[in-house]
Formats: C-alpha cells, structure tokens, sequence
C-alpha cells in the first residue's frame, strides 16, 4: 500500500517538473515589450496637446457708447443768445429788411443834396449806428436773459445719447426723446454744437467738454443718425 502511494506521488512530482510555466509565443517574442505606463503617459500627452492647441475664444463685439455728458453755465446762455442772430434765417431777414428800410428813409431825401463822397459817408456813419444799435441790444438783452431767470432744465448737467429710436436728452429735471425725423438742423458755430430739434429748438453742445476726437466722433455718429433716419 506503500508502495502505492509512493508511485502516485512521485508520478505527480514528475508531471509538475515536466510541464514548466507558459512564456511567450512566438508572435509575442518578435514585438517589442511596451510598458503599460510609458503607453497611458503618451496619451494623456497627446490628449494635453489637443486641449492647449485650441483656438481661443472670440470675445464678443461691444458697440461703441453713442452718449456724452457736459454741463451749460449761464454764460453759455449768453453765448446762445449772442449767437442767434447767426443761426436763425427768420431774424436775419427781418434785420435785413430793417437795415434797408430804415437807410432808404435816412439817405434818400440826402441823395439830390449832398456829393457823392458825402452821401458814402454818410451810409457808413449810418451802417456803425445800426449795427452798434443792434450789438448793444442783443448784449443787454443776452445779459439779462442769461442771468435773471432760473433757466430749469436748461443750467446744470446734460446726457445726449443716439438711441435706435432717437436722440435722447436727460437733465436732472426731464428726459426727452426726440424722433430722428424731428432733428432738422446740426450746426458747428464758435465752439458750440447746435442740434435742432424743430425749427426754432435746439441742443447746445460746448465742445470744451470733450477733445477734438471724441466731439469729431459724436458728430459723424449722430449725423449719420440723423441722415439715415434711425439705424446707426
């Protein structure tokens, strides 16, 4: 029974010894041994490439800001008031028909009496007094106009922004909105910006406040405005 035993043990021992531990195929012999973390660090660097080699992001388009703020002192009244006679057609002709007018009466009755060099004389005397005349009323009344009334709305700071649907005034006691068809007239004058708003109305825009630039570019902006209608 020992014996037995024996050789069944030692059999088992035998085929242990004979069937020695698979190794590699043939196929596998020939192929480079590639470790397995040397093959994940590749890709995680290609995937890094990809990532750093994407475009950057387009930052969106931020329209202009169509709007300044400046402020009108009372001697900005006045040089409203100084500057109407050359900004209002109406007033211009009525000075003129006046001049004409008031010369014929003074001069004609001179025209059989006096020389020729007297008579030329005596328009140019004519033509200071009317004109002086003119200038010392137009400075009192410019005077007393900018400085006897409270002038709301009008003294203090002013915001004129170019909308899609208008020009846009805020003061500290009203907002307007004005229609682009309603803005009839722009005009650059001794320093001011006019902007009419009707025929007798309009915005005075100091150019002090702002540089040549930014005065140059709202210009453009708000005639364009003005031409087209309503698109910017």
């Amino acid at each position: 029974m020992l014996t037995t035993c024996s050789i069944f043990r030692s059999l088992h021992d035998e085929k242990h010894v004979a069937e020695p531990d698979a190794g590699p195929n043939d196929e596998e012999r020939g192929q480079p041994q590639i470790p397995l973390q040397t093959s994940w660090s590749r890709s995680s660097s290609s995937v890094s490439s990809l990532t750093m080699s994407a475009p950057p992001e387009i930052p969106p388009v931020i329209r202009p800001h169509k709007a300044i703020t400046y402020e009108l002192t009372r001697w900005d009244v006045f040089a409203n008031w100084m500057t109407v006679i050359f900004r209002n057609r109406i007033l211009q002709v009525f000075v003129l028909v006046t001049l004409l007018f008031n010369g014929w009466i003074i001069l004609a009755p001179k025209f059989s009496t006096h020389s020729f060099s007297r008579l030329l004389f005596d328009t140019l005397v004519y033509l200071m007094e009317f004109l002086g005349c003119i200038a010392f009323f137009q400075v009192a009344l410019g005077l007393a106009n900018a400085f006897i009334p409270k002038h709301r709305g009008v003294l203090g700071q002013h915001v004129l922004e170019i909308t899609e649907q208008g020009l846009v005034e805020r003061t500290d006691c009203n907002e307007t909105l004005h229609r682009w068809p309603s803005i009839c007239r722009i005009l650059s004058l001794w320093g001011y910006l006019y902007v009419y708003v009707s025929d007798t109305n309009s915005h005075q825009i100091p150019k002090r406040c702002f540089s040549p630039q930014e005065m140059d570019s709202f210009e453009a902006d708000l005639r364009r405005a003005a031409s087209s209608g309503h698109r910017l």
